[in-house]
């Protein structure tokens, strides 16, 4: 096979890839980028519980991950949990943390259902905490 150059700085190939986690989106447009971000302001050694989302009528959401982030450094905890106390993940960070599911698709939750989130401020002083989630809307009716 004769490889032909393409010019210095330029790839003599191109490899063709596949996305990790496909997205497609139909006609009638079944699915959608889902982005949700929300911010927390919790006390010294406090803790707070809140409704992250909820997933509407006639449609299930697969989280594919996100990232929690904070102005201090120490090694506080998040967790996510499902309606049915299913927890979904449970993470510690410094400042920052990236959520990541191993599954491929993520983790679906059905219509109806709510995403709760607890986190823990372990620090000695009132921290500020954003949470952003993505995944896919998907129509399932």
């Amino acid at each position: 096979m004769t490889v032909v150059s393409h010019g210095k700085g330029n790839p003599d190939f191109y490899v063709p890839t596949l996305p990790a986690r496909p997205t497609t989106v139909t006609e009638k447009d079944t699915q959608v980028e889902w982005t949700q971000s929300t911010n927390y302001t919790i006390t010294s050694e406090g803790s707070s519980i809140a409704t992250f989302y909820t997933v509407p009528s006639g449609y299930k959401l697969m989280i594919g991950g996100g990232q929690i982030s904070c102005q201090s450094s120490c090694i506080d905890r998040l967790r996510i949990l499902a309606t049915n106390s299913t927890i979904i993940d449970g993470y510690r960070f410094d400042m920052r943390g990236d959520i990541v599911f191993t599954d491929l698709t993520g983790h679906t939750i059905a219509a109806g259902e709510v995403i709760t989130v607890y986190i823990y401020n372990n620090d000695s002083i009132q921290a500020n905490f954003n949470l952003t989630m993505s995944g896919i809307l998907e129509l399932t009716s």
